[in-house]
């Protein structure tokens, strides 16, 4: 009974602690000091390129994840030939903010989901980060990368090739 009540009166403790100290909103790290929470883990993705479908080879699916800490996720399965890779690279943090706004620049922001009919092509979906916690994200999709989603892809393979020694060429069209 009085292990309980020490329980019982540590947890109110804390939500008291938690409550003057945010004055009654959600938990944020941000506004939390003193080491009760940990800080977070300091990576947060800023880019998501996948490409996926079925082509006259067999299905394919590729897949490039950008963080704001340079780390860099590859991967690519093919169905038919069995090709699958998956490994890693690193950038800075200047030269994935510099992705970023290339990215935005080109529109990656504003960019609709193509509405063209095709045959024998994997679909190309692309997701552009703010690049931090909660950040506001934009997902559009393509077939072909034609005009602007032409220069995104141009980007994304040429972040890519500098950066992913270990899956060198994946993303490349």
């Amino acid at each position: 009974m009085r292990k309980s009540l020490l329980i019982l009166g540590a947890a109110t403790a804390l939500t008291c602690f938690l409550t003057l100290h945010t004055d009654g909103a959600a938990v944020s790290q941000d506004r939390l000091s003193g080491g009760v929470f940990a800080q977070g883990i300091r990576q947060e993705p800023v880019l998501n390129f996948d490409v996926s479908g079925s082509t006259l080879s067999g299905p394919f699916h590729s897949r490039l994840t950008v963080y704001n800490n340079g780390l860099i996720t590859a991967s690519q399965c093919s169905g038919f030939t069995g090709a699958n890779s998956a490994g890693t690279g690193f950038a800075t943090p200047a030269q994935v903010e510099k992705l970023r706004k290339e990215l935005i620049d080109a529109g990656g922001l504003l960019l609709p989901d193509q509405n063209l009919s095709v045959a024998d092509i994997p679909l190309t979906t692309v997701t552009v980060f703010k690049g931090n916690t909660n950040a506001k994200a934009h997902t559009f999709s393509y077939w072909v990368g034609i005009k602007g989603y032409g220069q995104i892809s141009q980007i994304i393979s040429d972040f890519s090739l500098a950066h992913t020694t270990s899956c060198q060429g994946i993303f490349s069209e």
